[in-house]
């Protein structure tokens, strides 16, 4: 069997994740998360077929164990590439969560819209917008109409 290197990058969701429910302090344990994984993803050569695996992780500066979400990204000749889309407290996840979808949502939303994506927020203002100016332009034309046959 070939020998693969593994490298995961850890995604701007999963820090947001680690900073919005576990601690703010990822930039300083994000290294060392980074290393963590790849020496595990290396040594487990079970898992290199995966294309989306958890991992459980101890962490010591917030005394918790989490849980990672990792996919499959890309392989380019002789390295594989990971990426790390969520974490959460190991106790937050079960089964059925995984089971019923909600899980796969979660990590399958993007802090970043993609390129060929719009912003949902963007596409709504717009439409306010029209529907505002067509209510105003209603509102002009039945002043019109109740002017004329009043």
């Amino acid at each position: 069997m070939d020998l693969l290197l593994h490298k995961v990058n850890l995604t701007d969701e999963v820090k947001f994740d680690y900073e919005t429910s576990i601690s703010p302090n990822f930039d300083h344990i994000s290294k060392e998360i980074k290393n963590e994984l790849e020496f595990y993803i290396q040594q487990h050569t079970k898992i290199w077929h995966k294309r989306y695996m958890r991992l459980t992780y101890y962490d010591e500066q917030s005394d918790s164990m989490l849980m990672f979400f990792i996919r499959e990204y890309k392989q380019f000749l002789s390295m594989k590439t990971w990426n790390v889309v969520g974490v959460c407290l190991a106790e937050d996840w079960n089964e059925e969560l995984e089971e019923c979808g909600q899980i796969k949502a979660w990590l399958d939303t993007t802090l970043t819209p993609k390129e060929d994506e719009l912003d949902w927020v963007e596409v709504l203002r717009l439409r306010q917008e029209q529907e505002e100016r067509e209510r105003k332009l209603d509102e002009k034309e039945q002043e019109k109409y109740d002017r004329l046959f009043s």
